[in-house]
């Protein structure tokens, strides 16, 4: 092995660690989001308000979720783009798994997409419209007017703004997942 083609393969180790650990905080900001929201629908009959900061704090994990997803996937298409060619020795293919991945089954089917998205999406997506939804229903004809009213109304809108934030963060992932898919299968 030339000298060239170890450090590229060093560097295909290391991104794929770092795939792995992204992959893993995928898992991590999913399992907070799925228990903050249950711990948030458990305690709002005593502390309303706590669906608001969880909200918040679901899109927040939304963007981060995204960013991690850009960021696999432009390690996948530097890895099958740049690494794989220049590991390629008398046209033998290399980084099999990865090319593995992405050929048609034995019954000719391409692969298929898990799904993941789309579920990530509904999760961090829907949850944010759902407990705010109950907030404002559980408010619902307004108590007090004044300070308490207004600072809802202001957490209400910077949840918002964040909503719309992630989901033009997964979008964008989204998109990216898509082209480098197609630009890798091919």
């Amino acid at each position: 092995m030339k000298d060239h083609q170890v450090i590229d393969l060093e560097e295909y180790k290391q991104l794929r660690a770092e795939i792995l650990v992204r992959l893993s905080l995928h898992n991590q900001l999913t399992s907070y989001t799925v228990a903050a929201m249950a711990a948030a629908l458990t305690i709002f009959p005593a502390v309303p308000d706590v669906l608001l900061a969880i909200s918040f704090l679901a899109s927040w994990f939304w963007v981060l979720y995204a960013s991690h997803d850009v960021f696999i996937f432009r390690a996948a298409h530097y890895i099958a783009a740049v690494l794989a060619p220049r590991l390629a020795t008398d046209g033998q293919a290399v980084l099999g798994w990865e090319s593995h991945l992405r050929k048609p089954d034995a019954l000719g089917r391409q692969a298929r997409k898990t799904g993941v998205s789309r579920s990530m999406a509904i999760l961090f997506g829907g949850g944010t419209p759902v407990l705010v939804s109950i907030f404002w229903i559980s408010q619902w004809p307004p108590r007090t007017l004044g300070l308490p009213l207004y600072g809802r109304v202001f957490a209400t809108a910077c949840v918002i703004i964040m909503w719309v934030n992630a989901i033009q963060h997964a979008r964008f992932a989204a998109r990216l997942r898509k082209n480098v898919s197609a630009a890798i299968s091919n």
